[in-house]
């Protein structure tokens, strides 16, 4: 109490002071706490009504925030206050939803369009969540005609985003008291609806992993991927010519093999002054992951897309729940040298699907798996595919996820200092396996490899001339085996006995998959876990 009493009285000699000056000047003092109206983040918990997300207000500061009436939160005094704003609107609403003027029907004409929110005390972080973005799509991986950018986090400047960002959120720090602007270009046809959300700082838990999550299956078998099936060769008509009714046939083979190798997630990594390599010759075979699987598995012919779905249905060839076909031809995405933006920003979440507890892609019922549809994308508001920074992302689930032998929770670091140097790690994937074809991996791999000093593979890749962070980045050691393209995303995990964490996410390297004395790397878990917290954080709003 002392502290506060000594800024009071250091208030009141102000305020005498002033009025000794005047009576106008102190009274304009005086009122200018009120006419600020902040709020503190603490005291007013959301509320949703109609879909819509608001705020737990008095009626008298509804008012005051120019919103309206939609019920009461619980069987508290308190109104549901929702505020709606639009172009041009500077607000200081706990909760507000800025929507272009005539949604939610498009607008057409060319538009600035920013929305101005006045931070109130107590808050740490905003949380913006794309309801509905609908903007003219990104060309070359650059946002040119309409930009929706976000301004007034601690980091600084943000990167602008557009196309289809429908169901996309994210979460970053701000000062308290400060501002946040939405600011939205278009210069076509566009519409959106976009909630921001002060988080007062208590509303930030740091998230601890469940006891269960981490755990290693003990009594893990190694898989052996069943033989391809036996496929007739049929005879197919290339040519019909009309003048002599002689039909040119031909035959071939439609099983796609491939067996030049099944090296590490996903490839080999041979030294660079080993020279070229007939087929197979000097590479190096690695150990497909290990898990559990059930007898009496069946392989379907090729081509044919299998799945499993929450309701318990097994997918066919022509529902389009159905995520996997075949191998995948695949282009240099794990790379230092050339990154690109997300292309799911064009086909929008609704194209998004993630399989859990699948091993083997060409197999079914191998293991239990699951296809879940994905109802939340959340992105780094930094991050951008010209830097190396940043990269990183959190899918929220559409449906709950039911624990089981195939499909498990991994555990996050707690202490951010450890830079577990010189620990063993392993990444895993189904990216390309082999330096002889482009196709991804059907079985998941795995590598196993040293973690790096950060300030040796920091100076390594400089050497290269591209960047790469002691604090931000986690480097491993790819001496037999590395990731590749088609495993961008992909875990790296640390165990120690049958306690695993995951500390990396793979982020870039050199393109070739090749070891040319530059470690692979990762975006580090212990940095981001304050990105981590803050938009893992729940945002429960009271229903009226």
């Amino acid at each position: 109490m002392q502290p506060r009493l000594f800024i009071v009285a250091i208030m009141a000699v102000m305020a005498n002071e002033v009025l000794c000056k005047g009576e106008r000047k102190a009274r304009h003092m005086m009122d200018r706490p009120l006419t600020e109206n902040r709020l503190d983040a603490v005291s007013y918990p959301l509320c949703s009504a109609g879909g819509s997300q608001g705020a737990c207000l008095f009626g008298v500061e509804c008012q005051l925030q120019g919103g309206r009436f939609a019920g009461y939160c619980g069987g508290s005094d308190r109104v549901c206050c929702m505020v709606d704003k639009t172009c041009w609107a500077t607000t200081s609403a706990h909760s507000v939803t800025f929507q272009n003027p005539s949604f939610p029907k498009p607008n057409e004409e060319a538009v600035l369009c920013p929305l101005t929110v006045e931070l109130g005390r107590a808050v740490c972080a905003v949380r913006v969540d794309l309801n509905v973005l609908e903007l003219a799509q990104y060309e070359d991986g650059v946002c040119i005609r309409d930009t929706l950018t976000l301004l007034g986090s601690t980091e600084g400047i943000a990167t602008p985003v557009c196309g289809n960002m429908t169901g996309y959120s994210t979460t970053f720090l701000v000062k308290e008291l400060g501002k946040v602007t939405v600011s939205l270009v278009a210069q076509s046809t566009h519409r959106f609806s976009i909630t921001v959300t002060q988080l007062g700082c208590a509303a930030i838990p740091k998230f601890i992993s469940p006891t269960y999550s981490g755990v290693r299956n003990e009594d893990a078998v190694l898989y052996n991927p069943p033989p391809e099936p036996a496929v007739d060769k049929p005879t197919i008509i290339l040519r019909n010519d009309s003048k002599t009714n002689e039909t040119e046939t031909t035959t071939f083979n439609p099983v796609v093999r491939d067996d030049e190798g099944e090296g590490g997630p996903t490839t080999t990594a041979p030294r660079a002054d080993e020279g070229k390599k007939d087929d197979d010759e000097g590479e190096v075979q690695t150990t497909l992951l290990r898990g559990k699987y059930p007898s009496g598995t069946t392989t379907p012919a090729p081509g044919v897309i299998i799945g499993h779905f929450p309701d318990g249905s097994e997918g066919n060839e022509d529902e389009e729940e159905n995520i996997f076909t075949d191998t995948l031809d695949v282009t240099p995405a794990v790379s230092g040298f050339k990154r690109d933006s997300c292309r799911s920003f064009k086909k929008g979440i609704d194209a998004l699907r993630v399989s859990l507890g699948d091993h083997d892609l060409k197999t079914k019922n191998e293991t239990f798996n699951v296809v879940s549809r994905v109802k939340r994308v959340i992105w780094h508001l930094h991050y951008s595919p010209h830097i190396n920074v940043n990269d990183i992302a959190i899918f929220e689930l559409s449906e709950p996820v039911t624990f089981n032998y195939s499909i498990s929770a991994v555990k996050l670091p707690l202490d951010t200092e450890d830079e577990f140097h010189e620990v063993n790690a392993t990444v895993t994937g189904w990216g390309r396996y082999s330096l002889t074809t482009k196709k991804t991996s059907p079985y998941l791999k795995e590598y196993t490899g040293p973690i790096q000093d950060a300030g040796e593979c920091a100076k390594a890749w400089k050497n290269a001339k591209v960047t790469a962070y002691t604090d931000k980045h986690i480097c491993l050691g790819i001496d037999k085996g590395t990731p590749c393209h088609g495993d961008s995303g992909g875990p790296l995990v640390a165990c120690n006995f049958n306690s695993c964490t995951q500390v990396g996410v793979v982020s870039f390297g050199f393109p070739l998959c090749t070891n040319v004395g530059l470690p692979a790397v990762f975006t580090r878990l212990t940095y981001y876990r304050p990105w981590l917290d803050s938009n893992m954080a729940s945002l429960s709003a009271i229903p009226v």
